[in-house]
């Protein structure tokens, strides 16, 4: 009788585990609200120039003058694009970016694409990577 109880318990929790991913084994939710932004950004971009992206979103977020985690970072209004999707591949440097691994100094807290309606002086420009100028203070 207790063998039927417990194989009964272990295909319930089987069970609510393949139905329920979201409950059973997770991404982190900064990796996956990380990796929507870079997905909605730079999806048609380098691994390069997503991880800077996810660089500049890691450094306000350590910088004193911006909020202190990722979510607030990338929910601030008019500063990061975010969709519904992402994939591996935006997830893999998401998780690189917050792990400190992405090629921009730690004072670098601006982009702007070079496409934009609003133009920036690109001259002040830290570095040009891809369709995005970065810099340590707004252009002006």
């Amino acid at each position: 009788m207790k063998r039927t109880i417990i194989i009964a318990v272990l295909l319930a929790l089987t069970a609510y585990a393949i139905l329920v991913p979201g409950l059973a084994i997770s991404e982190d939710e900064s990796a996956v609200l990380l990796a929507k932004t870079l997905y909605t950004l730079a999806r048609d971009q380098s691994d390069e120039v997503m991880l800077a992206l996810g660089g500049v979103v890691m450094n306000r977020v350590a910088n004193p003058w911006f909020p202190d985690t990722v979510a607030e970072v990338i929910e601030q209004p008019h500063q990061f694009a975010h969709g519904t999707k992402y994939d591996a591949r935006s997830l893999r440097i998401a998780n690189a970016a917050l792990s400190g691994r992405y090629p921009l100094r730690r004072n670098v807290v601006y982009y702007h694409a070079l496409d934009a309606s609003q133009v920036w002086d690109m001259s002040g420009a830290h570095e040009i990577l891809g369709n995005y100028g970065f810099f340590i203070k707004p252009a002006a």
